[in-house]
């Protein structure tokens, strides 16, 4: 998957979903509102990049070269590594703060690289940017500031708040959260007008990024799950749920797997000794004497962000404990963020590194011991983590790829490809066969034609109504002379020759246009 030039890879689930967003950016303008726009994916209605999690801060930084850049061309393996190994620079940076070591330093960052959380965060990859919320969670961990590192300290949260906009909404937020809290907290070398500016800077330049990347456009459907169906279950920190060799799942709630947030046995290993060590009086006046003052703000922000990933009704398993009706009164806000489940992730990873820290420093007089323990840690963390689920996506292949020659006879002649009936995950129909799609998709983006069928995380309000007209068009006969029509069943094509059209064989696939004086229509009906 790190081959960039390899499309075959991700052109399946998730991983397809933001790949063809990119590709189909590739198609369009550069310069459209909202930023990142696709008039020609879920064709007429459009979707954006945003939605269709296709980073879009990395699709809009390689566009301007995507003329020198081969047709297939994917950003994805790059991105996840990326995502692992800035997780890994930040909890080894963070290790900095408590020993001088550089192997627990790297071991720190290691351990915090294999978290199973990012592990099944891989499915999706625009949400595996966690280390800029861990990156924001580290600022407040920095004292004794001079005014310039104070002042570095301000504009590094700034950057990471407004490229956390860039990447998606969800960790963003997360970002957003711990970062206002930076100026706050260093109010005493900061005169008010540069705290108050750079406050307005980093919320006002999130609505922004997000208005301008055409966030909030898309309708929500309540039939993928409402507010408190993507959240997590309070067992979620000590459930494997399928990744783990160690410990058996746990039952859960239907769609509580987005708040996955098990913690790992080398992480359990740390937290256990580190609470055994507490009886201890040389450790106990260690660990206390660390500065935890600081992680005041951090420590109210990831609480905040439990209470709201365990949702309403919270449950224990498959058993719900209560409802909480102030839900219900901000609806239209909560249901925005219905994966609330997400916001479990800072919790994970604030207790895995108090486990890794409290450790290290309660050690800190012996240097091989606290380096012994977190090899131990990360030997069990490794035997712990079954990766086989994740491991199987980078196999998947697509099944065939259309690429007839005789695609290109309709080049000149057509400009859009429309699947019948209409497949929009979650908007048209009961179906979506994700595959096929995928593959239609592909062939319009190599051809330049729009598409009509495909997956976004939000979709227009009027696409139901989309579905209907074409359904109508289609029994009344009723067709474009400019769009090739995919018909899955025999029955459409049917009707369509009735109605004039010419219908045929091309790539296995029952293919209809309006004319049969083109080139692919004289060849469909010399392949019927």
């Amino acid at each position: 998957m790190l081959n960039p030039f390899r499309l075959d890879i991700v052109l399946h689930e998730d991983w397809a979903q933001h790949t063809l967003g990119w590709l189909f950016f590739r198609n369009q303008p550069l310069f459209n509102y909202p930023l990142g726009r696709l008039d020609n994916f879920l064709h007429p209605m459009g979707t954006t990049l945003g939605y269709m999690d296709a980073i879009p801060g990395v699709a809009l930084a390689l566009r301007p070269f995507s003329a020198v850049l081969p047709r297939d061309f994917q950003y994805l393996g790059i991105w996840i590594v990326a995502c692992v190994m800035s997780v890994a620079v930040v909890g080894a940076w963070l290790a900095r703060r408590v020993t001088p070591h550089w192997e627990q330093q790297a071991l720190v960052g290691l351990l915090m690289s294999m978290s199973p959380t990012l592990v099944h965060r891989i499915i999706h990859p625009a949400l595996c940017g966690h280390a800029l919320f861990i990156a924001a969670f580290g600022l407040h961990l920095r004292g004794a500031l001079t005014r310039t590192e104070l002042r570095r300290n301000v504009i590094a949260a700034i950057v990471l708040t407004l490229v956390a906009a860039f990447v998606h909404p969800y960790l963003v937020i997360m970002v957003l959260a711990f970062t206002v809290g930076v100026p706050l907290a260093l109010h005493r070398g900061l005169r008010l007008r540069h705290l108050l500016a750079s406050e307005l800077v980093m919320i006002g330049g999130t609505v922004l990024v997000l208005t301008v990347l055409g966030y909030g456009r898309g309708g929500i459907k309540d039939e993928i799950g409402g507010f408190g169906y993507f959240s997590a279950n309070l067992n979620t920190l000590i459930n494997g749920m399928g990744f783990s060799r160690l410990f058996e799942s746990l039952p859960m709630g239907w769609g509580q797997g987005e708040g996955f947030a098990y913690l790992g046995a080398g992480v359990f290993w740390l937290l256990a000794l580190s609470a055994v060590g507490m009886l201890v009086p040389r450790f106990r006046r260690e660990v206390l004497a660390l500065p935890w003052r600081r992680t005041l703000w951090p420590s109210l922000v990831i609480a905040g962000f439990a209470v709201f990933a365990f949702a309403t009704p919270v449950r224990w398993g498959e058993q719900e404990l209560l409802h909480i009706e102030a839900y219900d009164r901000v609806s239209n806000i909560v249901q925005a963020f219905r994966s609330s489940g997400r916001y479990i992730w800072p919790l994970h990873y604030a207790l895995s590194l108090l486990g890794a820290i409290s450790v290290v420093y309660g050690l800190r007089h012996s240097r091989v011991a606290g380096t012994l323990a977190l090899l131990l840690g990360i030997a069990l963390q490794a035997h712990d983590i079954r990766t086989r689920e994740t491991r199987l996506r980078f196999v998947h292949g697509r099944d065939r790829v259309l690429q007839a020659e005789e695609w290109g006879l309709a080049a000149s002649d057509y400009k859009h490809l429309v699947l019948f009936p209409t497949e929009i995950l979650d908007a048209c129909g009961d179906f979506y066969h994700g595959r096929f799609v995928n593959e239609l998709a592909y062939l319009a983006y190599r051809q330049r034609w729009t598409f009509n069928s495909g997956y976004a995380a939000r979709v227009q309000r009027e696409t139901a109504a989309y579905c209907d007209r074409l359904s109508r068009s289609v029994r009344a006969g009723e067709f474009d002379p400019h769009t090739l029509y995919v018909m899955r069943y025999a029955r459409p094509a049917r009707r369509f020759q009735k109605a004039g059209g010419t219908c045929g064989h091309l790539d296995g696939l029952r293919v209809c246009v309006k004319s049969g004086d083109t080139p692919l229509g004289r060849y469909l009906a010399t392949h019927p």
